[in-house]
């Protein structure tokens, strides 16, 4: 399970935290990505820095508020990788 945290939360520039529940070894890499293909805004991707326990991205451009696509993408070995999708509200 992830946890992203978008700051400030609307459209514009956004700073992006990700936090990770029941990894059991750290990640070698995280990637994220937000997409709005109801708008055709192809996915947005960004490579997460470690920070101590949580990870770090962006900042992030949105042009828009609304809901979004986010993809969390975790390589857990030079052979796995977990992709956790969920969809995030931004505001205008």
């Amino acid at each position: 399970m992830a946890q992203v945290v978008l700051t400030p939360g609307r459209a514009g520039p956004n700073a992006v935290e990700i936090g990770l529940v029941g990894v059991a070894t750290p990640p070698l890499e995280v990637k994220i990505a937000f997409a709005d293909p109801a708008r055709g805004v192809e996915p947005i991707r960004l490579a997460a820095v470690r920070d101590g326990s949580r990870w770090r991205a962006g900042p992030v451009q949105l042009p828009h508020g609304g809901e979004w696509a986010v993809t969390v993408e975790v390589l857990v070995s030079a052979f796995a990788k977990e992709t956790l999708e969920t969809t995030a509200t931004v505001g205008e």
